[in-house]
């Protein structure tokens, strides 16, 4: 199996960032990747493999919207991401709690610009 082309934060493919940056802009949002993908240690990327923690499962991508987003937006930021991302194949669920604070989190801001948080890993 062929590894996608991965962006520069932790396990984060560049097509997830892509889609990711889409829509950040269009909700006028920040989201945030945590869990494994923000902390580089991601599981089977890529694979069709089904997600969850045990052999022969892939990780999931963990997204995290604030929930004030979700509320001002009647829930449409959590059904946009589910768009992009097919809850159950690359989304477990959309987090809507505050981050862990010095948790590794990447954040992709409406105008395309992309933050770390804590110990991400960073590809040159």
């Amino acid at each position: 199996k062929v590894l996608p082309k991965m962006s520069p934060y932790g396990d984060l493919t560049a097509e997830e960032l892509a889609k990711l940056r889409k829509v950040a802009s269009e909700l006028d949002e920040p989201i945030d990747v945590v869990g494994s993908t923000a902390k580089g240690k991601r599981r089977n990327i890529g694979s069709d493999l089904p997600i969850g923690k045990d052999d022969g499962t892939k990780s999931d991508l963990d997204i995290r919207i604030d929930g004030e987003a979700d509320i001002r937006t009647g829930g449409r930021a959590t059904d946009r991401v589910y768009q992009e991302f097919p809850k159950g194949k690359d989304v477990d669920r959309v987090l809507n709690s505050d981050p862990y604070p010095g948790e590794p989190r990447i954040t992709v801001n409406p105008d395309g610009s992309v933050i770390t948080h804590g110990d991400v890993p960073i590809r040159e």
